[in-house]
């Protein structure tokens, strides 16, 4: 048994935590529940649930809160399943990810709140045409990430997506935020709003044919 922000459940962790399985009568957990445990998700390569669980179940190594369609944890094996479970990458859910290069975001996922791809060594980012907002600090901390790719005309993006923006840059450049890559290219429709967010903060874009 372990205890997360006073949430009673069992982990099963193998490996040095290569695997968790989250049993059947789990009803929620915390956002931050990998720190809590003591584990970082580069380590993990499976998540699963329980059959019979009325609130969450797993697919393809992703933990989703089945009722809102919350993708709430991923690890380095995850496959974002495109069959409509997920609207949402919920907060942290792929904080400190590292091994996988490339991930794709099938559409039908409409947020990605903050945090969601931070620390992580991910290239290659691809954003559906159904995406709506793109929240703070989405990719904060991301010196490997070279493509972003957002399919969507007019999606909102926070001015911190990326971690440092205008008057925040000289700030937190030294300390907490260090900039992005600089040959990060934002790839989007003419006219969309990624399209203008690139050049408000001088990323580098290409219009997509």
């Amino acid at each position: 048994m372990t205890i997360v922000n006073g949430i009673l459940f069992d982990v099963e962790i193998e490996n040095k935590a290569s695997r968790l399985v989250f049993p059947r009568t789990m009803q929620k957990i915390d956002k931050m529940a990998y720190e809590s445990l003591n584990l970082l998700t580069s380590t993990l390569e499976s998540i699963e649930v329980e059959e019979g669980n009325e609130y969450f179940h797993s697919k393809n190594n992703c933990l989703i809160e089945t009722a809102t369609k919350t993708l709430v944890l991923g690890c380095k094996n995850s496959i974002i399943p495109n069959d409509g479970s997920v609207e949402i990458i919920g907060e942290y859910a792929f904080n400190c990810c590292m091994g996988e290069k490339n991930i794709e975001i099938p559409e039908g996922v409409k947020e990605i709140h903050n945090m969601a791809f931070a620390y992580t060594d991910f290239e290659e980012i691809l954003i559906p045409e159904s995406i709506e907002l793109i929240a703070e600090d989405c990719f904060a901390l991301n010196p490997q990430l070279k493509s972003i790719t957002i399919k969507s005309k007019n999606a909102f993006i926070n001015d911190m997506a990326f971690g440092t923006i205008l008057e925040l840059y000289d700030f937190y450049q030294e300390e907490a935020y260090p900039a992005n890559s600089d040959d990060l290219v934002i790839k989007a429709p003419k006219d969309s709003t990624a399209i203008a967010y690139a050049q408000r903060f001088g990323i580098k874009c290409e219009e997509l044919v």
